[in-house]
């Protein structure tokens, strides 16, 4: 930035070049004299153009006022201008040089100060060595404000929506009084008369990075020097509070460099373990610097990200370890941390936090401050502005976002004009205005890029849109917040776009533990441009869903207590539901901070991995591992995950052969064929014990058959119930029987009123007559004799005929093992802990040999033969004559799920939630799906 002008004319060029080199000695840096080899008019430049492009952008001319300068008229000019512009004119006049107002008579004739200077105080070489000409110079720049060491001008007047940085000061207005009370505030940490965590308050957009950036940090290191001590602040850079611990090393780390004593960042990231090492750090800091009794200022930006993570994560712990290290008054570590409003309830619930920050709270900028925001740059720069075009700016404002969309437009706008060097009106209503102009600029790139004309469907499209939502969140009262992505999860269709839009600096791409990020430049973005307005109101739902996914899912993580940690999870209902929402959306679960963890919380939702797990394949589910879904999905499942993965296939409605329902609409029945043989039944002398000893044996030759591989599910119990059991003529609910089913067996009894709540459940609360009608009422149905197993086939099935010893070949279905405390586990039982049933055909390694799933627990299976005589086939006589039941079930330990166990129970009408059935038939329809 040029502070001071010197015109001069080139004939006194020597004179010029004195004076140009007493102001440096003197500490004046932003100096601009066209001959000057190395701030001048470099060769082949447009010396013309040049020379009043620096006029412009200074904020104060030195006139050397000689005859030659007052015969050039590009000489005069430049003054002319400079008055024109209200820049502070300071005339050197040499020792010939005359006020024509205080002319003598003998001064008749000579060269005398133009009319338009004399109202300035001058100073005249006449009387003055020209040494002290030039201290007076001093004293006049001194008292009229135009410091010695001024910032120097950045590349470009206005940064747009990115926040200024701390080579943006020269160019950073509206908010000295703001930026004095927070320096005010730190100075009196060093006085100890405040806490040593500031934070700095502010709703989003009000521009708490610019401040402490462009402010703050600036007028801190220009803060001077203990006369015996050295400098009073050293400011590590910024840091984002979300990098944590690595991001307060490298800080630490670049600190040290600049003191050209470097340490390497292991070195000071090995230093960060507890806060008296941190304490002692910034003292090793402090000495490099030569600032003994100065204090280290360290910045965290964006301090909201924080209170986002995990409670035991790094940047959890980074906090803790600077909110202790800054708390003692004797430490040398000052902490200002710049943080949304919203999240102040978070920050004081954080372990630590309550009593050791002080608040300093950051209003929007008042709007009649509006006007140097435009005003102050083009000045420094040196750009003129239509007669109107800032107030029409200042009066566009009107939104409580209008800051950061004011910076935007005015970047805009100065990139369209900075060539004529004047911000004209047509330009900015061009721009669409202060609301229009971000959306002028993104909709521009979309056209470009070939998105404009895509529909919603088309893959691209899909993928920008999932890109956008990576980088936006619902906060509170509903409204879209900023998100930090990782690069490498957008989808690669959207780099060329993506890039674009971070050239716009519509979003920003930097890097994090060494890892690329993309995140909004601001979160006006997300109201003023419609286009992405509108996909984030499409799908607020789904993004509202996702967060809340991602808050629970970390609760769940860090609950040390088993039994609250198993309640934190959601119901199957709940997750598939969330997660079939987001699916239909354009969001993505894949873009959260941990997709790994939220997908252990999930679980397996597909449909496809679901019925594919190893764990529902016969022989497949004994190897181990933790898969995608995170340990408590481990193979082989445990109880609680097998129950979970039937209750998920019957929300995605269970496809599985032997499930559900045939096309047609009936039960689809998956048969297994059974060789039979010899087998051989033993009756206990006590029926209720298990290990009762054996009183007598009775054996009976079984032909060959078909039994269903599971017992019936509800879904398929249903289709009979909804078919036989509807409202008659007069408004009743009856049975309405097919031909062939006597109505005495329901024996007037009302349908079953299932304890299992899903369709792919065993069919339970269902007593012997509902079995045998339902029975009667396939067999009509699909034309060959269905009906219940007699307890010979029943454990023919189970554990096959007996072996050649004459006892049955297995103990259980699997083989003789019996542990269910070892894994893998075979059975739905007491011992699982359930307390329910499951879906069927979860435990494959409790298969028979022939298939048959479900033989042991889950729930009881009635058998066709009476329990007193095993050889009793005929319909009960009355409600006390007893049937078996066979295969124990989920409220009965393992003993009692033996397949050679006999339990009887009275064919009256009551109903049990652990008793069901399962169907077999002789000769089965094999060319026909069942």
């Amino acid at each position: 930035m040029t502070t001071l002008f010197i015109s001069h004319s080139s004939k006194d060029k020597a004179w010029a070049q004195r004076v140009h080199q007493a102001l440096s000695d003197a500490g004046y840096q932003c100096l601009f004299l066209d001959s000057h080899p190395d701030d001048g008019i470099h060769a082949g430049a447009d010396w013309e153009r040049m020379l009043y492009q620096r006029l412009r952008q200074s904020r104060g001319v030195i006139v050397l006022c000689t005859a030659n300068w007052l015969s050039s008229p590009w000489c005069v000019a430049e003054a002319i201008m400079a008055r024109g512009r209200k820049r502070r004119v300071f005339l050197v006049a040499a020792d010939d040089i005359v006020d024509r107002r205080q002319a003598k008579g003998d001064q008749e004739g000579a060269p005398t100060i133009p009319e338009f200077l004399t109202d300035r105080q001058f100073v005249s070489l006449a009387g003055l060595t020209e040494k002290e000409a030039v201290q007076r110079l001093l004293q006049g720049l001194e008292r009229e404000g135009l410091k010695k060491q001024d910032f120097k001008l950045p590349e470009r007047p206005y940064p747009g929506l990115a926040p200024f940085q701390e080579t943006d000061a020269a160019v950073f207005f509206g908010r000295d009084d703001d930026t004095d009370h927070v320096i005010d505030r730190l100075h009196r940490r060093r006085k100890g008369d405040a806490k040593g965590f500031v934070l700095l308050l502010g709703a989003s957009g009000c521009g708490k990075s610019s401040l402490v950036r462009a402010g703050v940090i600036p007028q801190l290191r220009r803060a001077g020097k203990d006369e015996a001590a050295g400098p009073r602040w050293i400011v590590a850079p910024p840091v984002l509070a979300g990098r944590g611990i690595e991001g307060l090393a490298l800080a630490f780390a670049d600190a040290f460099r600049r003191a050209e004593k470097p340490r390497a960042l292991q070195d000071v990231r090995g230093r960060m373990t507890s806060s008296g090492d941190l304490r002692l750090l910034a003292g090793e800091l402090l000495d490099a610097h030569h600032a003994a009794n100065g204090s280290v200022l360290l910045v965290l930006d964006q301090l909201e990200e924080v209170l986002d993570t995990p409670e035991e994560s790094h940047v959890r712990a980074a906090l803790a370890l600077l909110l202790e290290a800054s708390a003692d008054f004797g430490s040398p570590l000052v902490v200002l941390a710049t943080m949304r409003s919203d999240f102040l309830n978070a920050f004081q619930l954080f372990e630590g936090a309550a009593d050791r920050y002080e608040a300093v709270t950051l209003d929007p900028m008042r709007r009649d401050h509006f006007g140097q925001v435009i005003e102050g740059p083009a000045e420094r720069f040196g750009l003129d502005l239509d007669p109107g075009l800032a107030t029409r700016m200042v009066q566009d404002t009107a939104y409580s976002d209008a800051l950061p969309l004011l910076a935007f437009t005015v970047r805009k706008l100065y990139g369209q004009c900075k060539r004529q060097g004047r911000l004209t009106l047509a330009a900015y209503q061009a721009l669409g205005g202060v609301s229009g102009a971000i959306e002028h600029a993104a909709d521009s790139i979309l056209y470009e890029t070939g998105y404009k004309d895509l529909t919603q469907s088309d893959p691209r499209m899909r993928d920008l849109r999932r890109a956008f939502y990576s980088l936006a969140q619902v906060g509170e009262e509903g409204r879209f917040t900023r998100r930090i992505a990782r690069w490498s999860r957008m989808p690669a269709s959207c780099d060329t776009i993506l890039n674009r839009l971070v050239n716009e600096r519509l979003l920003v791409s930097s890097s994090a533990s060494g890892e690329p990020i993309l995140s909004v430049a601001h979160e006006a973005l997300f109201r003023v441009w419609n286009t992405l307005h509108c996909w984030l109101l499409q799908d607020r739902s789904a993004l509202s869903l996702r967060a809340q996914i991602e808050e629970a899912a970390t609760a769940w993580s860090v609950e040390p207590r088993p039994e609250i940690h198993a309640q934190l999870l959601w119901p199957e209902e709940r997750i598939l539901d969330s997660v079939s929402k987001i699916a239909r959306s354009g969001v993505s679960l894949e873009d959260v901070a941990d997709p790994k963890l939220v997908r252990a919380f999930a679980g397996p939702t597909d449909p496809d991995i679901l019925t594919q797990l190893p764990a529902l394949s016969t022989g497949q589910d004994s190897e181990r591992g933790s898969g995608p879904f995170g340990d408590a999905w481990h193979l082989p499942l445990s109880h609680a995950a097998r129950s979970s993965v039937g209750v998920r296939l019957a929300i995605l409605d269970d496809h599985r052969p032997g499930v559900g329902l045939r096309p047609d609409g009936l039960p689809d029945i998956d048969w297994c064929r059974i060789d039979g043989g010899e087998v051989t039944i033993e009756i206990r002398v006590n029926p209720d014990d298990p290990n009762s000893e054996v009183a007598d044996t009775v054996t009976q030759a079984v032909n060959p058959f078909w039994i269903a591989r599971y017992p019936v599910t509800i879904t398929q119990f249903q289709t009979f119930v909804v078919e036989c059991f509807r409202k008659g003529d007069d408004q009743t609910c009856k049975w309405h029987l097919p031909d062939g089913v006597p109505i005495s067996l329901l024996k007037n009894n009302p349908p079953p009123k299932h304890r299992a709540r899903y369709g792919n459940h065993p069919a339970d609360m269902v007593n012997w007559w509902d079995a045998m009608a339902f029975c009667q009422w396939l067999s009509i149905r699909i034309g060959y004799d269905v009906r219940l197993p007699t307890e010979y086939e029943w454990q023919c099935a189970a554990i096959g005929a007996n072996t050649r010893r004459g006892k049955p070949e297995k103990i259980y279905p699997w083989g003789t093992d019996c542990d269910q405390q070892c894994e893998p586990w075979r059975a739905n039982t007491t011992d699982s802990e359930l307390h329910r049933s499951t879906a069927v055909g979860l435990y494959p390694l409790g298969a028979s040999t022939a298939g048959v799933f479900d033989m042991a627990g889950t729930v009881w299976e009635w058998c066709l033969n009476a329990f007193e005589d095993p050889d009793d086939n005929s319909l009960p006589g009355g409600d006390q004559d007893r049937r078996v039941l066979r295969g124990g079930s989920w409220g009965n330990y393992l003993a009692f799920a033996c397949p050679t166990y006999r339990y009887g129970r009275y064919t009256d009408l009551r109903r049990f939630s652990f008793v069901g059935f399962r169907v077999m038939c002789s000769t089965p329809c094999l060319g026909t799906k069942l």
